[in-house]
């Protein structure tokens, strides 16, 4: 029986292993088209919208953050042509303020206009009043995955930051950057060394980089003979 149990724990444990890792792979996949399809669109929002299959145009207080020296006339005409509703502008014309029902269709307009930096919404539930501006535009220090944007970064100030995967896994420190390949080492005494692609980095947010890859993967797939 107790053989039995063992076989049995195993092949559940299995199972389990296997469920968890295609979980993983399904979110890396869902994390990458949220930034190839609306990357200047918080991913909450965009999660939360995809999640509203009731309300197919749910209310929001959208907050669209624009560069310096935007066309505001232009844009607050833009709103008020499609939304009908009056935008609201702050910060020296940078943050955009306007509550309206949004789709992730209208999101992808917006995308298109050169001067939008970021979005973010808050959603109004029945009877309820917009709140007005609540977010912050993301920290300027933080790199998004870009092309230009990785390739612009000081890889001398970031070697010895730590190096992080998804879902905040430890993937040691960052050591040097090898042509397109990332040497990461992690541990003091069972050192492990990976090779990351560039490619796979999806932010340096000043203090940590953080790669669109699992330890697993990293393991599996980047691990290198020190």
């Amino acid at each position: 029986m107790k053989i039995y149990d063992m076989l049995l724990y195993k092949s559940l444990n299995h199972r389990l292993m296997t469920c968890i890792g295609n979980l993983k792979e399904k979110f890396r996949e869902y994390d990458i088209a949220m930034r190839t399809c609306l990357p200047q669109v918080d991913k909450k929002l965009i999660t939360e919208l995809l999640l509203m299959k009731k309300d197919e145009a749910p209310m929001y207080t959208l907050e669209i953050f624009l560069k310096k020296n935007a066309n505001i006339q232009e844009i607050r005409e833009r709103v008020a042509k499609q939304t009908g509703q009056v935008a609201t502008f702050y910060d020296k014309g940078t943050h955009m303020v306007a509550a309206h029902r949004i789709t992730l269709e209208m999101l992808e307009e917006i995308c298109q206009h050169e001067d939008v930096e970021e979005i973010k919404g808050t959603h109004i539930i029945r009877g309820s009043a917009s709140i007005g501006p609540s977010h912050e535009r993301t920290s300027h220090d933080e790199v998004w995955n870009d092309p230009d944007s990785i390739d612009n970064l000081d890889w001398e100030e970031i070697k010895g930051k730590e190096a992080r995967g998804m879902g905040d896994d430890d993937l040691g420190e960052v050591q040097e950057l090898r042509g397109n390949i990332v040497v990461t080492k992690a541990g003091v005494i069972d050192k492990k060394v990976y090779n990351i692609p560039k490619s796979l980095v999806e932010r340096y947010d000043g203090h940590k980089l953080w790669f669109n890859v699992t330890k697993e993967e990293a393991k599996s797939k980047y691990e290198v003979e020190d």
